[in-house]
């Protein structure tokens, strides 16, 4: 999960999940969102998306809390094949 407090960390976030996903590929782990920047009216983005979808992540979470019950809720990152 990562966390952001202001509204203009969004690109520093965004760049983290990219960078993430990369990196990490098939074997990314899913990425949850919130803090402060997500709440209320920033919550939702330009377009009406809510905004955690608009920046590639898997989900939001309010809490800490939340976010371990999203968590146990997600399905695993896809296995990747090894040859064998």
């Amino acid at each position: 999960a990562l966390s952001v407090a202001l509204t203009n960390q969004m690109p520093t976030l965004i760049s983290a999940i990219e960078s993430l996903r990369i990196a990490l590929g098939e074997q990314c782990p899913k990425i949850l969102v919130g803090g402060p920047a997500f709440s209320g009216g920033a919550a939702v983005g330009h377009d009406g998306r809510e905004l955690w979808r608009g920046i590639g992540a898997d989900g939001f979470a309010a809490s800490a809390d939340a976010a371990v019950s999203i968590a146990d809720r997600l399905p695993p990152p896809r296995a990747r094949h090894r040859p064998d």
